[in-house]
């Protein structure tokens, strides 16, 4: 016979064989509830009250203990243990990985198109060069189309660089006389930039998302101007580079006519 008081002994004080045969649907539900708010509540973080221990997002990471009290964070949907709930070690952890996270935070709050504008060009002057070390001139196309980012939003936070934005950065380079290809081109630039700020963390990835709805301007639907169309050379002036091309370039040259002569 069941002890009323105590489901899980009989009324001589033994347990049962089996005590999880002898329970209710009703009661194992109970038990197994209890059970988990016991071992997988959440707890506040060190010296942190329970209504400031949020997910990120909210102010600071959900300090964990598990059932092994082990303490536990999920950043950015990656779960880091930290060790045994309470101990020093886990503790400076906690606050060593909470410090990294308000400063990327604080970071990605404050940082403006000029800002990222610097820092980007800083990168550009190493990054695009030749083999030999030489300098591209991508770098010099990168500052043309940052120039027409910094000349409308200096100070903007790049976390508010959105499509509307970009749309009137790109309309302000239609005013000017720029070519639909160009436009198009430093408008990609500038998505680049953004692209680049994302993998340094300097702004989320909602950002860069943002921008890319943004599409590139079509012939005609479009008030920018058409870059001329590039005719045919003379045979004179193909005749007059011969004296200062070696023999296989010529040959080549040769070649090009020859396959245009055909296709004609």
């Amino acid at each position: 016979m069941m002890d009323p008081d105590n489901p899980y002994k009989t009324s001589a004080g033994v347990p049962e064989k089996n005590r999880r045969r002898s329970l209710t649907p009703l009661q194992i539900r109970a038990s197994c509830h209890q059970f988990s708010r016991r071992y997988h509540a959440r707890k506040p973080g060190p010296n942190f009250s329970q209504d400031t221990c949020r997910s990120v997002g909210g102010t600071r990471p959900a300090w964990i203990a598990r059932g092994s009290n082990n303490a536990r964070v999920t950043i950015h949907g990656k779960r880091i243990w930290l060790g045994k709930y309470n101990s020093p070690e886990s503790i400076a952890k906690y606050q060593k990985l909470v410090a990294e996270l308000e400063a990327r935070q604080a970071s990605d709050s404050t940082i403006t198109i000029g800002r990222l504008a610097i820092l980007f060009m800083q990168h550009a002057e190493h990054y695009y060069r030749k083999p030999d070390g030489t300098p591209t001139n991508e770098a010099k196309n990168f500052r043309f189309a940052l120039k027409s980012v910094c000349r409308e939003f200096p100070d903007l936070p790049v976390r508010n660089f959105g499509p509307v934005k970009l749309q009137q950065v790109r309309d302000k380079m239609v005013k000017s006389g720029l070519a639909r290809n160009s436009i198009n081109a430093r408008v990609r630039r500038i998505r680049q930039v953004v692209k680049w700020a994302v993998s340094q963390e300097l702004c989320q990835a909602s950002v860069l998302q943002g921008l890319q709805a943004v599409e590139a301007l079509k012939i005609g639907r479009t008030r920018a101007r058409e870059t001329d169309n590039v005719g045919p050379v003379s045979l004179q002036k193909v005749e007059a580079v011969r004296p200062f091309v070696s023999r296989q370039i010529w040959a080549a040259i040769q070649f090009m006519l020859l396959l245009t002569s055909l296709l004609v």
